[in-house]
């Protein structure tokens, strides 16, 4: 009888025990689930319209002989186009950081001859000669780095500007039947604004208009002459394809 109760008394304690296992497993903290990181590192290319500008020539003729002739010209240019792409890092919700490389195309329409100076005498040129066509393209390729401010709106639409600064290099390509090919490198920067807007949680889409400028640049044309060029601000409008991963 005395086993008996024993017995009893052990088994009711183990089913209490039992029992309350389940209480005791629901008091034990379980950690969140983890939420994935967003990855601020994010890539784009973009492409458009590169707006025709002014290029504004210094030169001589004859610069090898006593008596050159110095030219002030400016050439016009045609309409063309841009392509390129970058690679940013998003170092907070409303600033980035991106590398750009470009590149431009458009052809030269025709050019007006301003002055012509001989042995210090300067001539206006008036003629209907001093304005021709021009043949040959210029391109560019400019390597830069930009800083972006946006503000997400919504979270789908984001507004933002930029600047930034790094090189341009420009190829003449058989400008006037091949007189002036020639390239050159040299300082630029840049300014931009547009908006983007969300289509997917990876993919953006959107449109921006910038203005680029070049130092002046230095060309030797067939004759072994320098040709000291200024190039106007460059004016373009693109559409911009973003992604994240």
């Amino acid at each position: 009888m005395r086993k008996f109760a024993l017995a009893s008394a052990a088994a009711i304690g183990f089913a209490a025990m039992v029992g309350s296992l389940p209480a005791r497993a629901a008091d034990i903290e379980v950690p969140p689930e983890a939420v994935a990181a967003v990855n601020p590192w994010y890539a784009s290319i973009h492409g458009g319209i590169k707006f025709g500008e002014d290029w504004d020539d210094d030169f001589s003729l004859f610069c090898d002989y006593n008596c050159p002739i110095d030219i002030d010209v400016t050439a016009e240019t045609d309409n063309g186009w841009r392509l390129g792409g970058s690679l940013g890092y998003m170092l907070t919700d409303i600033f980035a950081v991106e590398g750009e490389l470009s590149y431009m195309n458009q052809d030269f329409d025709e050019f007006s001859i301003n002055k012509i100076s001989i042995k210090g005498y300067s001539y206006d040129c008036h003629s209907a000669w001093c304005d021709q066509d021009l043949d040959g393209d210029a391109s560019i390729i400019t390597g830069m780095v930009n800083l972006i401010a946006g503000l997400p709106v919504s979270g789908v639409i984001r507004p933002y500007v930029g600047a930034g600064a790094g090189f341009a290099h420009v190829s003449l390509d058989d400008v006037a039947e091949g007189f002036l090919d020639d390239s050159d490198t040299t300082f630029a920067a840049q300014a931009f604004a547009g908006i983007q807007f969300g289509i997917t949680e990876n993919v953006g889409l959107g449109i921006r208009g910038r203005v680029l400028h070049i130092n002046d640049l230095e060309f030797e044309d067939e004759e072994d002459c320098d040709h000291d060029v200024d190039v106007d601000l460059i004016k373009s409008v693109e559409a911009v394809l973003s992604f994240t991963w």
